[in-house]
């Protein structure tokens, strides 16, 4: 009897530990500091933010990086060749 509840026992421990989850992974949950932003195209240069970018942590949707330069000290982005559109999708 005393051996019949211990096996009870375990089977309903794992079956409990089946729905535990431990750390999940940053693929998993796909962690980001980025933000995302619209900018309008008009001016030749735009300010992004008030302090500096990280390098390489700046991200234009349909937009070749040979584009733009950006200032990443004083985060201001200049246009090297305008894209066709009014506004394009970044993330800074």
């Amino acid at each position: 009897m005393v051996l019949m509840r211990r096996i009870i026992l375990c089977i309903l421990f794992s079956i409990a530990l089946l729905g535990v989850y431990g750390q999940e992974s940053i693929a998993l949950r796909q962690a980001t500091n980025l933000r995302s932003v619209t900018l309008s195209i008009k001016q030749d240069s735009i300010a992004l933010d008030t302090v500096s970018i990280i390098p390489h942590s700046f991200l234009f949707k349909g937009v070749d990086s040979a584009d733009y330069k950006l200032d990443y000290i004083n985060a201001v982005l200049y246009w090297i060749k305008k894209p066709a559109m009014d506004s394009v999708e970044g993330f800074i």
